[in-house]
């Protein structure tokens, strides 16, 4: 089913079979369950491919996969977290790194009972912010305010972290208004909930960046 698994395709239409891959299991949704079985060793074979273009697009399809299907899917989370894992591990190209981060973020929102929080919210905080692919930050920052919202205790336990990320994203030009309302939303929520925590991080932010928090916060 896959072309990607085809030694003889170029690295463009192993890139664009993954990508079109991902796009139709997004528009079948929970249709796509009777073909997980199949879809799913595909797609773990495809993360060992040489060229990171085409890990990255694997990667995106794998997360779709996990965050469209129900059930049929969700059986499969220990398998899929373990390729993840495995894949970050190893990974060094910044695009398949922020394409695992919103992987994670995927099948935590759409099944947060199959996620050990534990072991994958750092594993997310570790690639923020994200390098390359700023589309992501929106499925990230709705992740972390979903988690954050519920009281998580990963991200409570690492929330100067996490105002320091937010302290180098809010405001950039590049990361979509969506995105950056759902993050100044998450700042404001920390800073009325967490405003000791919130102080302490500022003042050791570069005065820059503290600015851009404090402007966001008022």
């Amino acid at each position: 089913m896959l072309p990607t698994r085809k030694k003889n395709r170029t690295v463009a239409e192993k890139s664009f079979a993954a990508g079109v891959l991902a796009e139709t299991i997004k528009v079948l949704g929970v249709a796509v369950d009777p073909f997980v079985d199949h879809l799913l060793p595909a797609l773990t074979h495809v993360l060992r491919e040489e060229h990171g273009e085409v890990r990255s697009n694997a990667v995106f399809a794998l997360g779709v996969l996990a965050a469209s299907g129900d059930t049929a899917v969700f059986v499969h989370y220990p398998t899929i977290l373990q390729a993840l894992s495995t894949a970050f591990v190893s990974e060094k190209e910044p695009l398949v790194l922020d394409n695992i981060c919103a992987a994670l973020c995927r099948m935590i929102m759409a099944n947060p009972a199959g996620v050990p929080f534990d072991k994958v919210v750092p594993v997310i905080i570790m690639c923020l912010p994200l390098r390359e692919d700023m589309e992501e930050n929106i499925t990230v920052f709705k992740c972390i305010s979903q988690l954050y919202a519920g009281n998580c205790s990963v991200i409570i336990s690492n929330l100067s972290q996490l105002i320091h990320i937010i302290a180098q994203v809010i405001g950039m030009e590049a990361i979509a208004k969506e995105a950056q309302e759902t993050i100044v939303l998450l700042l404001r929520n920390i800073a009325e909930q967490h405003a000791e925590e919130l102080h302490r991080s500022v003042v050791t932010l570069p005065v820059e960046l503290a600015t851009r928090l404090q402007t966001a916060i008022s």
